[in-house]
């Protein structure tokens, strides 16, 4: 194994930290290709996504270069001349880094479809190539590129080492977008509702709630000490609190069952607020209407203009059994809609 001088270790440590440093999925390419010329100086870089299967090239991009379909045709049309992706090894998950020079001489690789129409647009006559497994279908190959022949095996050496990261980087990157989108969904999910919810992280900090409850919290959302303290605890049992700036009414938060979890390294809490009606309002009116407790206790809530949905989220029912209550209590009071429904419970009680 040749011995590497300060200098590759240098370009070595520059080249991972740049890798390292990889969050966004836009660019990949353009930004792997800079850390590899970084480590090892080339005339042309290019990056290609490959079939593993077929072999054939489906994404091709150079550094500093703008897409090119084209590329994809040229190299497609002589994929099967190159020697390193013709080569054996080439089968495997891992396998080594090669050059075109050590398969062929010069005069043969010039007398090549591959290079007349493909490397000889470039003034290429050598390139060091890697590749490795991104899944059971598809590779990714890097070609390094120079108009001489003197890669050395240091360099190939350098290529070999830096690899591994370049693969934990792409694992990273595609990681993070999952995890972004699937953060998308939910946040666009919550906010399509008007309900009382709110994501926050173990120690109390709101990183995401439906606009109904940031009017609620404030801006920046921050939780009432109550509610903090009660997360700092690791208590499951619901939070009973009153907070007079909020109409002065009773509240119980709790956690929305299932979604107590890691997102990436970060523990989350989804809570739910829910405002507790005055204690007398649900009794008199399921007396007053000869309702039972669930029937006027959703009486109660369309009296004060809430949704079905919105109703669920209180009362902690499901959407559809709220509609079977609200069914039932329209049939026993006689009236066709919800609004004659909250009428009748305003005249006889004053429900607010």
């Amino acid at each position: 194994m040749p011995a590497l001088r300060a200098l590759h270790l240098r370009r070595f440590s520059a080249a991972t930290a740049e890798l390292a440093g990889l969050r966004e999925d836009v660019g990949f390419s353009e930004r792997v290709l800079h850390a590899l010329v970084t480590l090892i100086p080339v005339d042309r870089a290019s990056y290609n996504e490959v079939d593993r299967a077929s072999g054939r090239v489906l994404f091709a991009h150079s550094l500093s270069e703008p897409s090119a379909p084209a590329l994809v045709a040229s190299l497609n049309a002589h994929i099967h001349q190159h020697p390193v992706f013709a080569h054996p090894l080439q089968g495997r998950a891992w396998p080594p880094p090669m050059k075109i020079s050590d398969f062929l001489t010069q005069r043969e690789f010039r007398g090549l479809g591959l290079w007349q129409e493909h490397f000889r647009l470039y003034g290429i006559y050598d390139q060091l190539g890697t590749n490795f497994a991104v899944g059971p279908t598809r590779k990714l190959s890097f070609g390094l590129n120079r108009r001489g022949r003197n890669f050395t095996e240091e360099e190939r050496l350098l290529l070999d080492l830096v690899r591994p990261h370049v693969a934990r980087a792409r694992a990273r990157v595609r990681a993070e977008k999952s995890l972004k989108d699937a953060l998308a969904v939910r946040d666009s999910a919550l906010a399509s509702v008007e309900s009382l919810v709110a994501v926050t992280s173990a120690q109390g900090d709101v990183l995401f709630a439906t606009p109904a409850l940031r009017g609620l919290l404030g801006e920046p959302p921050c939780l009432p000490v109550a509610v903090r303290t009660w997360l700092a605890k690791g208590s499951s049992a619901p939070c009973d609190l009153r907070l007079e700036d909020w109409d002065g009414r009773a509240w119980k938060v709790g956690l929305v069952p299932g979604t107590t979890q890691a997102v990436g390294s970060l523990p989350q809490r989804v809570l739910r607020f829910q405002p507790q009606s005055s204690p007398g309002d649900i009794p008199q009116l399921a007396s007053a209407l000869g309702l039972g407790r669930r029937e006027a206790e959703v009486l109660h809530w369309v009296a004060q203009g809430k949704r079905n949905a919105e109703i669920a989220i209180i009362a902690g029912m499901r959407e559809a059994t709220v509609a079977a209550h609200l069914r039932r209590l329209l049939d026993h009071l006689g009236v066709e809609t919800r609004t004659a429904a909250a009428a009748m419970a305003w005249e006889k009680l004053g429900v607010r």
